[in-house]
């Protein structure tokens, strides 16, 4: 749940730590910046 909260936004890192964790936090966050990229990486290519 707090993994979920975290991906869209709704609670910050300090929180998922507290209910995770700070190495799966860190894992998450991680993700969650590939996820970002990708995102914007694929709004571009869309726009050429």
């Amino acid at each position: 749940m707090a993994v979920s909260l975290y991906l869209n936004d709704t609670i910050g890192f300090v929180a998922l730590v507290g209910s995770v964790g700070r190495q799966d936090a860190e894992a998450v966050r991680t993700s969650k910046k590939l996820l970002d990229d990708g995102e914007a990486l694929a709004d571009e290519l869309a726009g050429l």
